[in-house]
């Protein structure tokens, strides 16, 4: 069973039609960055305001961690509060 929180977990309700943005790293051990990607093209199908940022060589949670000297891990997570800003009402 999909969790609640899971955009496409509820077919039919509201929730699935939420904004998302999403974020993953190639080395995720955890949540494999296909699987993100996916998730994103499925809500894209079902016309929801979406957008996927995937880093090469990146872990899970990359963002707790202290960045490599390109700091991209920190620009990717400011990208995707961009995004959700740009499209919240």
């Amino acid at each position: 069973m999909l969790p609640l929180l899971w955009p496409l977990a509820r077919p039919g309700d509201e929730f699935e039609k939420k904004l998302t943005t999403s974020l993953a790293g190639t080395k995720d051990d955890l949540i494999p960055w296909q699987q993100t990607q996916q998730t994103f093209e499925d809500l894209r199908a079902q016309k929801v305001p979406a957008d996927v940022r995937i880093l090469k060589d990146r872990v899970h949670l990359f963002d707790i961690y202290r960045d490599n000297n390109d700091n991209e891990g920190w620009k990717t997570v400011r990208d995707g509060y961009d995004f959700l800003f740009e499209h919240a009402a």
